[in-house]
């Protein structure tokens, strides 16, 4: 994913932060006491093992419209990182981005992504955020529609994107909907009645797949690696293939919504991960059209 990221000024131009810089409606020293506030639940996950469906519980039962930034930031350990509003596309997504900025024996630490859906739509220069803007200022009335975690230290990876959701099914237990995300203008080229889809690269050997659980309010993003050092292109595959990143929004959110915010017109299904042994795989595998 390609973070468009700017580097400024210290402050974000007023239209964007609805009234400019946030204000301080509390002393530094009125912040919660760590020792009164909640078990706090991780921000973050370095490695893929540790991942947990649960993290985000709180968010996944929120209305669709999302929680709240402040409950989000009391909740969870985000203290522990660096926290920076920018923007992550293609398409355009204003996020607080969590990073692990620490960690001593990579080159790049876990990020998370607390993507938001009321505030600021777009940002030009990255803002650093601390814990008084998170819990009292501006940011903390923003609305956090989704959570999307990547970058752990060791990224589920295989051959076929089924046999890498069966492999994982420690850290994600089924049932999947495995599907492939479609743009408008695909759409309309394998609508019509005579179009032959097994002839179409970009339907046949696709280079990102989800894997998605409504109910769970969770979407698994997977993504083709070539078996060079070539880009992946629909067309050339085979492929091999990782998990990218896990997010969570709202059960309750519509499907069509979540593709939408991604810039995508749906997913159509393709198969399914049943139990944590089996799946409903494509007819044909994937791979370039004969």
């Amino acid at each position: 994913m390609r973070l468009a990221l700017l580097f400024g000024g210290a402050c974000l131009a007023p239209a964007l932060l609805l009234g400019g810089c946030p204000k301080r409606t509390s002393a530094p020293d009125a912040l919660p006491d760590p020792n009164e506030r909640a078990p706090q639940l991780g921000s973050l996950v370095d490695r893929w093992s540790d991942l947990d469906l649960s993290l985000y519980a709180d968010l996944v039962a929120a209305p669709a419209a999302g929680a709240p930034l402040r409950a989000l930031a009391l909740r969870h350990d985000v203290d522990r990182y660096t926290t920076t509003l920018v923007t992550w596309g293609p398409p355009s997504r204003a996020v607080v981005q969590v990073q692990d900025t620490s960690a001593v024996d990579r080159d790049r630490g876990s990020v998370g992504a607390w993507v938001i859906v009321e505030g600021p739509l777009d940002v030009l220069d990255p803002e650093p955020l601390d814990l008084e803007a998170l819990y009292y200022g501006e940011a903390s009335r923003w609305t956090v529609g989704s959570v999307l975690l990547r970058d752990w230290a060791d990224p589920a990876r295989g051959e076929d994107p089924f046999d890498v959701m069966l492999a994982a099914t420690a850290q994600l237990p089924a049932p999947w909907v495995v599907c492939r995300p479609r743009t408008a203008e695909e759409v309309v080229i394998e609508a019509p009645k005579e179009a032959d889809i097994t002839e179409m690269a970009h339907a046949m050997d696709p280079v990102v797949l989800y894997a998605y659980d409504q109910e769970r309010g969770t979407r698994v993003g997977l993504k083709a690696r070539s078996r060079g050092d070539a880009v992946p292109a629909s067309g050339s595959g085979p492929f091999d293939w990782m998990i990218d990143h896990v997010e969570f929004s709202p059960a309750e959110r519509p499907a069509s919504d979540q593709w939408a915010a991604l810039g995508y017109a749906d997913c159509v299904e393709i198969g399914r991960v049943l139990t944590d042994e089996r799946a409903k795989r494509p007819r044909r595998p994937l791979g370039p059209p004969s």
